[in-house]
């Protein structure tokens, strides 16, 4: 048995391992009319926990409604470390305060729904989303023996969440006059490029570095003639934080989200999906209908191969192939897997600056 769904072991949780549970509980309980719209007078009922390298959460019921508790495990840190942390948690829940808000017209796109912040107890509560984990159900469902009704909906989840951006960048963003610097694209990607060029990674040649270099000054023109938009991004945008369900979609974890080019959003969420590809389990056909399906509901007139696109797309690929060198997994199998991942990147680089 999972003991994270087992109700004793989330009960020990709760009274011996992080009390500040039990204090959030009672005030949730004792101001029920406050913090929640309907509620039947039920108590809280514990029914899954999690932890997280920063966090620990519970999920529940209190009064027929479905909550989350997270409760940061910050507090026993630095005062520095506390401080951002705390930071962290007022930023979200002021962010999905305003979300909420912003996309309350589109009922179908939504975002978890904010209950409290208990700022004494370094903790966020909020409903429980609608729906099923996008990532999850890419990896049960997307193997190449799988040909269930989960599979064939695939396709149309992923355009609802190519829509679900689409809308979420056009509520929250109130300025059409904002435009991307190409210089801090420029920077940032010098930034990334040198990074891999000092950690001595071989595969990442001199050769490489300037073609990518002259790719990026190249499409120069590109951007001086139709500028990219600065939109209010998700900046983690991915199947890991969609949930799916027949008629919306429910997004989590804002906490990186900033002012960023349009494009940011979807070339992440488009490679998390070709990142799937690497593991052969999953078809390669299915994973391009799959993007493709997404860029239609995120804009039914981009194309893969749009340059500013395309360009977003390169910072990703960087991004990943940066992580994966800066922090080599301990297990040689996962190693292993992540240096195949890594020539397959350079490879890939390769070709998108010699077309």
């Amino acid at each position: 048995m999972d003991t994270s769904q087992n109700p004793e072991f989330i009960k020990k949780i709760i009274n011996n391992t992080e009390p500040r549970f039990i204090r959030v509980i009672e005030r949730l309980q004792l101001q029920r009319d406050e913090y929640f719209k309907t509620h039947d007078g039920s108590d809280f009922q514990p029914e899954g926990y999690i932890e997280r390298p920063g966090a620990r959460l519970v999920r529940g019921s209190i009064g027929g409604n479905r909550i989350y508790i997270k409760i940061s495990k910050n507090i026993r840190k630095d005062e520095k470390t506390i401080k951002k942390s705390m930071g962290k948690y007022r930023n979200e829940y002021g962010i999905l305060k305003k979300l909420t808000g912003d996309l309350s017209p589109f009922p179908e796109y939504n975002v978890v729904e904010p209950v409290a912040f208990f700022p004494e107890f370094h903790c966020i509560v909020t409903l429980e989303g609608k729906g099923i984990n996008f990532h999850d159900l890419l990896i049960s469902e997307l193997p190449v023996w799988k040909t269930g009704k989960d599979l064939q909906k695939l396709p149309a989840y992923a355009e609802h969440a190519g829509k679900w951006l689409r809308v979420f960048h056009d509520s929250s963003n109130h300025s059409d006059d904002d435009y991307v610097d190409y210089e801090e694209i420029i920077a940032y990607a010098e930034l990334r490029f040198n990074k891999i060029s000092e950690s001595g990674y071989k595969p990442f040649t001199q050769e490489l570095k300037q073609k990518l270099q002259k790719h990026y000054e190249r499409l120069r023109t590109v951007f001086e003639q139709q500028p990219i938009r600065k939109v209010t991004a998700h900046s983690d945008y991915c199947p890991v934080n969609v949930l799916v369900a027949e008629n919306s979609i429910t997004v989590l974890d804002f906490p990186m989200m900033r002012k960023a080019p349009e494009y940011q959003d979807a070339a992440r969420f488009y490679m998390q999906l070709d990142n799937l590809k690497y593991k052969k389990i999953y078809p390669i056909t299915t994973i391009r209908e799959l993007q493709n399906r997404f860029l239609k509901g995120f804009d039914p007139q981009l194309k893969a191969d749009h340059p500013q696109f395309q360009l977003m797309v390169i910072q990703q690929i960087i991004s990943h192939l940066w992580g994966l060198i800066k922090k080599p997994d301990k297990h040689l199998h996962s190693r292993l897997y992540s240096r195949w991942v890594c020539r397959r990147h350079i490879r890939e680089l390769f070709e998108i600056v010699e077309n």
